[in-house]
C-alpha cells in the first residue's frame, strides 16, 4: 500500500499534487480527526486518522489505529485556527512520546520511524500562529 506524508515545514499545510490533504486535520462523519497518512489506494483515497475530542484540558487526540476516514464518503481537509491546530498537533506528538519511550531499545528501526513522525509533526506544530 503506497501512503504519503510530508517532511518539511515548507510543506506545512502537507497538500499533495491533487490539492488533497496528505496530514493535518480533516472532517468526517460530524467530527474531526488527525489525518496521519492517506492513501489513494484505499476507497479511491481515504485517511488514516484518529478522532479528536474536547476536554476539560484542551483538544486531544486518541490514537485509533485502524480509522480510514474515505473522501467518497464525505472526508474533507477541516480549518481549525492556529492555536486550536497547534494544541492537536502538540497532543499527538505528546502520544507519539510516550510510545517512543516503550520502544526505545526494543526496535530500532520503529524507533527511528517515530523520531521522524514527532519531528514532522512538530514542524507543523511550530508553524501554527
Amino acid at each position: 500500500m503506497k501512503t504519503q506524508n510530508q517532511n518539511s515545514v515548507q510543506d506545512q499545510n502537507a497538500i499533495c499534487d491533487n490539492n488533497m490533504l496528505v496530514a493535518g486535520i480533516i472532517s468526517y462523519e460530524g467530527r474531526q480527526w488527525l489525518a496521519e497518512e492517506y492513501s489513494e489506494e484505499i476507497g479511491n483515497g481515504a485517511w488514516m486518522a484518529s478522532p479528536i475530542y474536547h476536554t476539560d484540558n484542551g483538544l486531544e487526540v486518541r490514537p485509533a489505529g485502524g480509522n480510514w476516514c474515505f473522501k467518497s464518503r464525505g472526508a474533507v481537509p477541516s480549518i481549525l485556527e492556529p492555536k486550536k491546530k497547534k494544541e492537536v498537533y502538540e497532543s499527538w506528538i505528546k502520544h507519539l512520546k510516550k510510545t517512543i519511550n516503550f520502544l526505545k531499545g526494543k526496535f530500532p528501526e520503529v524507533e527511528l520511524d517515530y523520531k521522524n513522525k514527532i519531528s514532522f509533526w512538530q514542524s507543523l506544530a511550530d508553524a501554527c500562529h
